[in-house]
């Protein structure tokens, strides 16, 4: 699966994120390693997720489904906020045809080596042409239903 390299196997700079909290609430760009140890050095007891800090537009798309039978819906870009981590949700994305079947494709797989029985969204970010899976999210998302409804007709709820 595409993903950030995690540490120590990428250079500067990092991402330090809490394992045990949701969006981006304690997540932390580190840009030396002076910054990194004193980072470590205050938050030793926490479990933390260490990996290569990425640039890119992000997007997500969920999958719903029950004993290998799945089924993805339209790709969405979210736009990120630094203080409420996703401020907007928009549909319909230029991403290209090829992007959007490798991301499909990467999403069907996931849901079936999981055995999603349920709804989950993957969320990607673009940089340099590559998707990177960066998570996923087991529920059934707040803003996506609405976007992809306005835009497609299509109500994953029903």
């Amino acid at each position: 699966m595409p993903a950030p390299w995690p540490w120590p196997n990428c250079q500067f700079p990092i991402l330090v994120k809490p394992s045990d909290r949701s969006g981006s609430e304690g997540v932390k760009v580190i840009r030396t390693s002076k910054e990194f140890n004193s980072i470590l050095n205050h938050q030793i007891s926490r479990n933390l997720v260490i990996e290569e800090y990425l640039e890119g537009p992000s997007y997500s798309i969920e999958v719903i489904g029950i004993a290998g039978n799945y089924q993805v819906f339209q790709i969405t870009e979210l736009e990120m906020d630094g203080d409420y981590d996703c401020k907007r949700v928009l549909a319909p994305v230029e991403l290209g045809d090829q992007l959007i079947r490798e991301f499909e494709k990467i999403t069907l797989k996931l849901a079936s080596d999981l055995s999603l029985n349920g709804i989950m969204d993957v969320e990607t970010i673009l940089q340099n042409g590559k998707l990177k899976v960066l998570e996923i999210d087991a529920r059934l998302p707040s803003q996506t239903p609405t976007a992809v409804y306005y835009s497609t007709g299509v109500n994953m709820v029903e």
